[in-house]
């Protein structure tokens, strides 16, 4: 590996303002999975890019740092995808325990 080149890394989530966080950020939803457990309907998150982890441990330790305007836009964007992915999922009849890809 180059020296000027980062290690690509991915996160999977639920938590939708940890989503929020990195989406202000500017990493991109790589993936979005709608699976069925304990009678919920659960939306997991994809991300991939450089410096992941090092960006959750800073929101998980309360020492992230956003711009509040580019979070909230990034919270209902966050919401927008979640919900568009469970009515799409409902409506083909697609949601299994075992997940399916949306």
């Amino acid at each position: 590996m180059r020296e000027n080149e980062e290690k690509k890394e991915t996160i999977r989530t639920t938590d939708i303002h940890l989503s929020a966080y990195l989406l202000a950020l500017g990493y991109t939803v790589t993936g979005l999975t709608v699976t069925r457990q304990l009678n919920k309907d659960i939306c997991v998150l994809t991300f991939e890019g450089a410096s992941l982890e090092e960006q959750r441990m800073s929101y998980l330790s309360n020492r992230a740092k956003v711009d509040p305007v580019l979070y909230q836009k990034a919270v209902n964007r966050i919401r927008d995808m979640i919900f568009e992915a469970l009515d799409k999922a409902r409506a083909q009849g697609s949601i299994a325990s075992d997940g399916g890809e949306v």
